[in-house]
């Protein structure tokens, strides 16, 4: 489960971005005391689970799971997830994203980071709000590729 919710959120990010969602998922479960699966799986927490939120992200993984990742592209894409899902178990693994339980993808709507740029125009998740952060109830700890990471209290 963890590996295929690293390629279903995080297939297009560098292998270092494939272990943050992993080490994510892994500190969450740790903390909520579930398994990986139920916190995979817990309604709008992880889009390509969501059929409502992107149907063709979870046919692809259903197919994946048919196929016992037969048709996986490129090659060695899930091989990569894979290797990113058991370092993220690993606890001698450096954790990238300094204990993050959230994660989210700000890109400008071409694949691009927005680090550089102002993104208050944007959407971000409620835990993500200038508020959140502000207030202390949530902070970043690492901005990755597409993604920026967070420990919260949400």
């Amino acid at each position: 489960m963890l590996a295929l919710t690293i390629l279903g959120e995080a297939e297009n990010q560098p292998y270092a971005g494939k272990v943050g969602v992993g080490k994510t998922i892994v500190t969450r479960a740790h903390v909520k005391q579930q398994t990986i699966a139920e916190v995979v799986l817990d309604p709008w927490q992880y889009d390509c689970w969501e059929k409502r939120a992107a149907p063709q992200r979870v046919a692809f993984l259903e197919q994946v799971i048919a196929t016992a990742a037969g048709n996986v592209q490129p090659q060695g894409l899930w091989e990569e997830c894979l290797q990113a899902a058991e370092s993220a178990l690993d606890p001698a693994t450096a954790d990238p994203t300094e204990g993050a339980t959230h994660y989210c993808t700000v890109t400008d709507g071409h694949g691009h980071p927005l680090w550089a740029c102002d993104d208050s125009h944007l959407r971000h998740p409620r835990w993500h709000s200038k508020q959140c952060i502000a207030a202390g109830i949530t902070k970043e700890s690492w901005r990755f590729g597409q993604h920026v990471f967070a420990l919260t209290r949400f």
